[in-house]
């Protein structure tokens, strides 16, 4: 409203030079603090699907899983071997 722009006017300039949703976008960059977190923390799955933003831990499992093809506590696994 301040710079008289529509939502709908942002998120197409956002698709245009980001090349993604803002939500897709999101989405990514969480799931990419969620693997950080996998990779060295140890905490509990449920645990990083909250600190990554995600309320609720199903659907990050399968956010991550159809992104990443693995589900967390395999990628967590698999990076510590």
């Amino acid at each position: 409203e301040k710079y008289h722009r529509s939502r709908y006017h942002i998120l197409k300039q956002f698709k245009k030079y980001m090349g993604t949703t803002i939500n897709e976008y999101i989405i990514t960059t969480r799931i990419s603090y969620a693997k950080e977190l996998l990779k060295y923390s140890p905490l509990s799955v449920t645990d990083i699907a909250f600190e990554a933003g995600f309320h609720n831990v199903t659907h990050f499992i399968n956010l991550f899983k159809a992104r990443e093809n693995i589900t967390p506590h395999a990628y967590r696994k698999a990076w510590q071997n």
